[in-house]
């Protein structure tokens, strides 16, 4: 992109300041976003506007090149590069987090929609937002549809929320980024045990074992039997791509006590635990399928 081209998409001149070029950009953002319109007459797209206000912050006072072409039309809309899952139950935004000139985080801009899995390269907070829009969206359709209203339906919107990140998570790339793996394939997990019953004694190197799964949480019990507390991780990635396959069965694991020294956070104790996880196969297509089912009567069981 030039200068040029720059101040065509964002409608001002070279003459422009910083606070101005701002107050421009909040203007158009509201105007061409897709969470504020679904069409709009403005001849670019919100992507496009992104890229223009990012190129003129840093080209403040910069001449502009004779050569750049003015065009009216729409241009096309950036692309995103990953993977697709064309049985997933909806397509969804992919946000790409605006900064000033700062590194301030001032707004998100959608520069793609599909049905596309979740990589790297996207913000892991983007995703789970836009997730959670994607939800939002399938529930006002349905109640439109269906003449109902679950605008305000909290447990159903989380419900939804879970299942559809399973069908854009891949729980094997996750592990593979973030943990340690054996030779047989085995991961092995840095985790954490939420005490909840504190009159069981633990020991470094203890052996614990699954006791059950509730609300998406993996319950323990001690070598006596006696349940301990639950499984949770530091990083939200591991819990989205972890508790689904024990919910399951689709996974095989060892869990031992790594250092029985309690330790405390956001008010809560809890000691570390060392997971050893083998994946079983799964028919992926299957899974995903599966996941559209419980959607499909998830939302017809509304009420």
């Amino acid at each position: 992109m030039t200068k040029k081209q720059a101040l065509i998409i964002m409608g001002m001149d070279n003459n422009y300041t910083k606070e101005a070029l701002k107050s421009k950009y909040h203007s158009l953002m509201l105007l061409t976003h897709p969470d504020a319109a679904n069409d709009h007459s403005y001849p670019y797209e919100a992507s496009d506007v992104n890229v223009a206000y990012e190129y003129l912050l840093t080209h403040i006072g910069e001449k502009t090149s004779p050569k750049a072409k003015n065009t009216s039309h729409k241009s096309s809309t950036i692309k995103w590069n990953a993977p697709i899952n064309d049985n997933a139950y909806a397509s969804r935004d992919i946000y790409h987090n605006v900064e000033d000139e700062d590194g301030n985080i001032i707004g998100k801009a959608t520069i793609d929609n599909g049905k596309y899995m979740w990589i790297e390269d996207e913000d892991f907070s983007s995703f789970l937002s836009s997730i959670y829009a994607c939800s939002k969206s399938i529930i006002s359709m349905h109640d439109e549809a269906h003449d109902q209203n679950h605008s305000d339906d909290m447990v159903l919107l989380a419900k939804l929320t879970y299942l559809l990140i399973q069908q854009f998570v891949n729980t094997s790339m996750i592990l593979n980024k973030l943990t340690k793996t054996t030779n047989n394939n085995i991961y092995e997990v840095d985790a954490m045990l939420e005490i909840t019953n504190p009159y069981i004694r633990l020991t470094d190197g203890a052996t614990i074992y699954p006791s059950r799964i509730s609300e998406h949480r993996l319950y323990v019990k001690s070598g006596t039997g006696k349940e301990v507390g639950y499984i949770s991780f530091k990083d939200d990635k591991l819990y989205y791509g972890i508790i689904p396959i024990f919910e399951r069965r689709a996974c095989q694991v060892k869990m031992q006590v790594a250092n029985a020294t309690c330790k405390y956070l956001n008010r809560k104790k809890y000691v570390d635990v060392n997971m050893m996880i083998k994946l079983l196969e799964e028919d992926r297509t299957s899974v995903i399928e599966s996941i559209n089912d419980k959607i499909d009567r998830l939302l017809n069981n509304a009420r």
